[in-house]
């Protein structure tokens, strides 16, 4: 059982109710670390201003007023542009709405001015065409201008984990250099 969740920043500050940031979790019952590797339990690790030790998760995530937690995304599919975070999810989420996407996942590559920029991988809905540049300005008309993307690619299929989780590193590895765009 969580004995206590709080969000936290990435300078590792609190954040109140509604701000969105790295869950983290104390627990009595929770790992002291990693077996003889200190370096990675300290980057795991983040203590509260009382001195109580905390894992990250590495989620992103709010509470609300009530203390409910909501989760929105990993901290890894977190696309830093210009000094702003952009969640991968919220471009995703966009792109979705189209009617002739049927998947899409949204990537940071690499942006000489803005550091990244988000690049998403379509899958079209069986039957449908999509003109990249077509989706590409379609969507984002949709999003803020922070979040709009550089890049739209589109494929039959998209990597995935053996549990059928999108391999959104697979496609960082394929793409998150800039390369074959």
């Amino acid at each position: 059982m969580l004995e206590d969740i709080r969000i936290i920043d990435e300078a590792g500050a609190e954040l109140p109710p509604g701000e969105s940031g790295e869950i983290v979790v104390h627990s009595i019952g929770m790992m002291t670390g990693y077996y003889k590797n200190p370096e990675l339990t300290e980057e795991a690790t983040w203590t509260a201003p009382d001195g109580r030790g905390f894992m990250r998760t590495g989620d992103i995530g709010h509470l609300d007023k009530d203390g409910f937690l909501y989760v929105s995304g990993r901290l890894k599919d977190m696309i830093k542009s210009g000094g702003i975070n952009i969640f991968a999810v919220d471009v995703e989420r966009v792109f979705m709405r189209h009617p002739d996407v049927s998947e899409a996942a949204a990537i940071g590559v690499p942006h000489l001015k803005w550091g990244e920029t988000p690049l998403v991988v379509v899958i079209p809905r069986s039957g449908a065409e999509i003109d990249p540049e077509e989706l590409r300005q379609w969507a984002n008309e949709r999003l803020a201008k922070y979040q709009r993307a550089s890049h739209v690619l589109v494929r039959g299929e998209l990597p995935r984990a053996v549990y059928g989780k999108v391999a959104k590193a697979e496609l960082r590895r394929e793409f998150g250099s800039g390369a074959g765009l």
